[in-house]
């Protein structure tokens, strides 16, 4: 009975086994499916809405979601998944996202991790944003990942006057880094006022700095919340005033921003208890300041 029994063990086995080997391709993808590969990542645009879309070979996939306020980021790492052209970033102004890239994670031994990427949204601050798994739908059996966030802003046909003066926002901050990376303070300070700063990858250091209630600085945006003209008052003493680091993009001037930035900075020199202010002029900006009723005192 034994012997019996080890027989229709071998050709139930063998059976088994036959009939692994004599399905088709596609059965055979059904029971073990191929590794999925990311094949196309790109930015699509909608009335009130930008999207991030990654086409995908196949659904098998995990992918887990971080969220980063400083700076503020959006990463998706996923496993179970190829990708063949390299490691890339790009930038744009899809407000208020500046940039996304893709990073082939790497080991204790500086080795790729096979089968896993990582995918990061860097914003100026992170907005409302959906994750949905779109199944393939056509003849091109494309599985889509949709990462979507709403605009900052609706753009309308108005002058660039009209949409600087939309919104000028002031801010006095208190900051306190320990040993940061440079563009990562940068990042967060410029994110409190929604703004769209837009750094280059040459822009790096570490910063330690620990600043309580500092300086007065006002500034006037366009409708892509990118910086056209500013300015920055501070106190020297109790009741002397100055205003610094005043300017006004070249294709933006004589359109009223900079003295609006001026009379402003006044104003918040008065509320500091400043009984007089004082600046230093280039000689082509000295008349715009006696015009605004300031008198040139000696030459600096």
């Amino acid at each position: 009975m034994k012997n019996i029994s080890t027989i229709i063990k071998i050709y139930l086995y063998t059976f088994l086994f036959s009939i692994l080997i004599g399905q088709s391709n596609s059965s055979r993808y059904s029971l073990f499916p191929r590794t999925p590969e990311l094949e196309r990542i790109y930015i699509t645009e909608e009335e009130n809405l930008f999207a991030l879309i990654l086409e995908f070979s196949g659904a098998n996939f995990d992918y887990v979601t971080n969220e980063t306020f400083a700076p503020p980021s959006l990463s998706l790492l996923f496993k179970n998944v190829k990708w063949g052209k390299g490691n890339f970033s790009k930038k744009g102004d899809q407000s208020p996202l500046y940039q996304y890239s893709l990073q082939i994670p790497r080991n204790v031994n500086q080795k790729e991790v096979k089968e896993k990427i990582k995918i990061e949204l860097d914003f100026t601050r992170v907005p409302d944003y959906k994750i949905r798994m779109i199944p393939a739908q056509d003849k091109t059996k494309k599985h889509i990942l949709k990462i979507t966030w709403v605009k900052n802003s609706v753009k309308k046909n108005t002058s660039k006057n009209q949409n600087l003066a939309r919104r000028l926002p002031p801010s006095r901050v208190s900051i306190n880094f320990q040993d940061a990376k440079l563009v990562n303070a940068v990042r967060m300070l410029v994110s409190q006022d929604n703004l769209n700063l837009i750094m280059g990858d040459n822009i790096k250091g570490r910063v330690t700095v620990n600043l309580e209630d500092v300086s007065f600085h006002f500034i006037a945006i366009n409708s892509d919340n990118i910086i056209k003209a500013c300015g920055r008052v501070h106190l020297n003493s109790s009741d002397e005033a100055q205003i610094r680091y005043m300017a006004v993009d070249k294709d933006y001037r004589r359109m009223g921003l900079g003295s609006a930035i001026v009379k402003k900075l006044e104003a918040e020199a008065k509320l500091l208890g400043a009984t007089y202010v004082m600046l230093n002029a280039r000689e082509n900006a000295i008349n715009f300041y006696k015009s605004h009723g300031y008198d040139e005192i000696a030459p600096y």
